[in-house]
């Protein structure tokens, strides 16, 4: 206990401090005075938004807009696909058609030749 007795503890020490009976109200207004200024943007009245900060709810918003866009365009592409696998079918028949048509002018023409041979011997 001798070295406690040559030194004081802290208790004592936080009993000598001074400590004013009455806060200094001034403080609060010479720290906005030095406060720095605010690079934001008021969009409503005392709500400064900070950095391009971005509500959650508008970014969510945004994103089912775009995802609404997105499978629109989808839908769009599979509907043209669609439409030019009708075309291309389409176009498959009639020239088969046409095909089985000329093959069938030619079998006609080739057997009336015939004919006139065999009543011309």
């Amino acid at each position: 206990n001798k070295l406690m007795s040559e030194q004081n503890s802290v208790y004592t020490e936080l009993l000598r401090l001074e400590t004013p009976p009455k806060l200094i109200a001034d403080f609060r207004r010479q720290a906005k005075e030095l406060a720095p200024e605010r690079n934001g943007e008021s969009i409503i009245p005392g709500r400064v938004v900070f950095g391009g900060f971005v509500n959650p709810d508008t970014r969510s918003a945004q994103q089912e807009a775009s995802i609404q866009e997105a499978s629109e365009a989808a839908a769009e592409r599979r509907n043209q696909a669609m439409e030019n696998r009708t075309k291309k079918g389409e176009f498959e028949a009639i020239r088969r058609l046409e095909q089985e048509v000329t093959a069938r002018m030619q079998k006609l023409a080739a057997n009336k030749r015939n004919a006139r041979k065999a009543k011309g011997k």
